[in-house]
């Protein structure tokens, strides 16, 4: 089969590699599908759609007709294995970005896949993904569990919470029309590296402009939805080895608690957003970074599960954090200023809370305080000395890591030394603990001590009489394969 070093379109390479899998397609068979702009998710029925009534048989050769129908030959003029294209893609290719933004519109859009569940003994290596969605400040009424009933069959679905994860279909709604009409936080997993987060808002409750300020688009939109505001976090997988990996759930409860933070004016689950843009390259380089929240350098773990569920960069974020007042909010502050409010503006808050019972007035009057205290002079970065910064200070991180990796190893070696010192000048005693482990069948440390003792000969000068007892041991214990072949393993391993 020919290979060539460029391919003119832009793969969805992770999907494919699925697809691939789940149909038992050839790179040949994934190429000619990309040419015929089929749906990697759907192309085994994409196949047998109307227009290829007349075709019959496995995916494969359906798409090898269907292709020689359009192209007028059987095979692509030119076909590079998915590892290859994934090591041709350019991380600023024009082309490949306007891909990945119609990945996000396509994700945004409603899929009118159905669900399929996963047949019992089959287990061809098939996608996953993982849609979690959760309420904070009210719960679901019985109409509205049966009308989330009627999207999904196999959902979990109670008064709180809504989720479910698929192997073979899709979510039948889209996700930030779910959020806006039901929930307050939503959470998604795909095993080929797609992950988004995002979270309700009322519109009256948060200050929109200052949030849009974080949330530029692309990975970090701000998103208007009837009385509310949708904070969304998306990333798309760079490199499909790098994110092949599975989800045991249990994270959106590690992220929910960025909402009352953000309530109540703390910025930094959005100054983040920000950084995830920055990290993706969705950015110029002379763009100017929106004003620090107070004690980014001492992340909250909610912050810190963000962080790690979105990849970005400790570097950056330390960088970053360069710029961050250590102290935000300090009570007796906040309360002075509560006390000196004009009579109008006390009267105001009261009224707010009893005409909105159930909107969180503490959380805006927080807010309300962190901008009064906002010190909007201060001197903004550009995403150049950003990134700039970040890759000293990981020069800086990895030479500290390698300083600290030497002194164990060094450790180690100290340590080891002194243990063969000591074994060397056991002699015969340890001979006779080997011969102990082996009768009571303890092959895992015998083995241990059999290599112990080797290079405790070694370092001595004893290798000869190593020898001889080693093989007059492995004589006397040959039946002993389970013991002989744990030795032979320890070696390999050492070797």
């Amino acid at each position: 089969m020919p290979k060539t070093s460029k391919d003119k379109l832009a793969p969805k390479l992770p999907v494919w590699v699925v697809a691939s899998r789940r149909h038992r397609l050839s790179y040949a068979h994934v190429q000619m599908a990309r040419e015929l702009d089929m749906n990697p998710r759907k192309c085994g029925t994409q196949a047998r759609q109307p227009r290829s009534r007349a075709v019959e048989g496995a995916p494969s050769g359906v798409i090898e007709t269907l292709y020689e129908k359009r192209f007028d030959r059987s095979w692509p003029e030119r076909v590079l294995s998915i590892e290859s294209l994934a090591r041709e893609r350019k991380r600023k290719d024009p082309a490949r970005r306007e891909a990945k933004a119609a990945l996000r519109a396509a994700r945004n859009a409603q899929s009118a896949a159905p669900e399929q569940p996963r047949q019992e003994g089959d287990n061809t290596m098939s996608e996953y993904q993982w849609y979690e969605f959760i309420t904070l400040d009210h719960h679901l009424s019985l109409e509205e569990m049966e009308e989330l009933r009627s999207i999904s069959t196999r959902a979990q679905i109670t008064p709180t919470r809504f989720w479910n994860e698929y192997h073979w279909g899709d979510l039948k709604a889209d996700p930030a029309k779910l959020l806006a009409r039901y929930f307050d936080a939503f959470l998604y997993f795909a095993n080929w590296g797609s992950r988004r987060f995002m979270l309700r808002f009322p519109a009256a409750s948060v200050d929109v402009s200052q949030l849009g300020a974080y949330l530029p688009g692309g990975s970090a939109r701000l998103n208007s939805v009837g009385p509310y505001v949708l904070v969304d976090l998306l990333i798309e997988p760079e490199d499909f080895q790098s994110y092949d990996e599975w989800f045991e759930g249990a994270r959106l409860a590690a992220l929910a608690p960025l909402r009352a933070e953000l309530l109540q004016g703390d910025m930094s689950a959005a100054y983040l957003g920000w950084l995830l843009a920055v990290q993706t390259g969705e950015l110029a380089r002379s763009s100017r970074e929106p004003p620090v929240p107070a004690g980014l350098g001492e992340l909250s773990e909610p912050l810190r599960a963000l962080m790690d569920f979105l990849h970005i960069d400790q570097d950056l974020i330390a960088a970053a954090a360069e710029g961050s007042p250590a102290v935000d909010v300090d009570e007796a502050s906040l309360r002075t200023w509560v006390q000196t409010l004009p009579p109008q503006d006390k009267e105001r808050w009261l009224l707010r809370a009893v005409e909105a019972p159930t909107h969180p007035v503490g959380a805006e009057l927080r807010a309300a305080f962190r901008r009064h205290r906002a010190n909007n002079k201060t001197k903004r970065r550009t995403v150049s000395s950003l990134l700039a910064r970040a890759s000293v200070l990981q020069g800086e991180r990895r030479e500290v890591e390698a300083k600290r990796a030497a002194e164990a190893r060094r450790r180690a070696e100290a340590a080891r030394k002194q243990h063969l010192s000591a074994l060397a000048r056991e002699g015969g005693k340890a001979w006779a603990r080997l011969v102990r482990l082996i009768e009571g069948r303890k092959y895992a440390d015998a083995a241990t001590l059999t290599v112990d003792l080797r290079d405790a000969a070694l370092a001595s000068g004893r290798a000869d009489d190593f020898e001889k007892r080693w093989e007059a041991l492995r004589k006397q214990y040959s039946r002993r394969r389970n013991y002989l072949d744990a030795v032979k393993r320890r070696l390999e391993s050492r070797s």
